[in-house]
């Protein structure tokens, strides 16, 4: 299985990863844990 973010994700995964100090507030169902394994 390819993982394909959608276009939120893509913009929180490239957030977190440009600043040092950020925090991840979505609703349920959005992909909080897949954003997160993500970037580390």
């Amino acid at each position: 299985m390819i993982y394909k973010p959608h276009d939120y994700q893509q913009f929180a995964i490239d957030y977190i990863l440009s600043h040092p100090v950020a925090a991840l507030i979505l609703d349920m169902g959005l992909g909080k844990t897949s954003i997160t394994l993500t970037v580390f």
